[in-house]
């Protein structure tokens, strides 16, 4: 079946909205003057930073990189109580209920970190062990694991 899709990406002075939909090419022109009106009920505000909770002996020394941070291809939290997920970007599908859809896989890792200086000891779920070495560079933040491969994030307000 063929795919027809549109993008959208607004600039703001404190981040970027992006929106993607895509249609079979022959019910593209009417579904996306659906998707067209449903933006129009998008209204952007500029995000109020949240407070972390308190921070633990454990993680006190990670506690400028808590909170979320956006990769290439994934979003990594770090919350101040030890725990860490990293959720893979997969589209969403939004479709009308008698439609046929996609199985969306478990995308989610979680687990509990351990931070001493500049290095994250991490655990997840299902028993597996990862370290990242991590260093802010202006608004970014460096990851290495422990292969070198280096991940460049930037803060998100989620």
């Amino acid at each position: 079946m063929a795919i027809r899709g549109s993008h959208v990406l607004v600039s703001t002075p404190w981040g970027l909205f992006e929106f993607h939909a895509q249609f079979p090419v022959n019910r593209y022109e009417e579904q996306l003057g659906e998707a067209a009106r449903l933006l129009k009920h998008v209204k952007l505000n500029a995000p109020t930073v949240a407070k972390p909770g308190p921070t633990t002996e454990h993680t006190i020394a990670a506690a400028p990189i808590h909170g979320s941070w956006k990769a290439f291809r994934s979003r990594l939290r770090l919350s101040s109580d030890g725990s860490i997920e990293i959720a893979l970007d997969r589209a969403r599908i939004i479709s009308p209920p008698q439609a046929d859809r996609l199985p969306v896989g478990d995308e989610l890792l979680q687990g509990q970190y351990r931070a001493d200086g500049d290095l994250l000891f991490v655990q997840w779920r299902d028993g597996s062990k990862l370290n990242f070495r991590w260093k802010l560079n202006g608004d970014d933040l460096l990851l290495t694991d422990h292969e070198g491969q280096l991940s460049q994030l930037r803060r998100i307000a989620e």
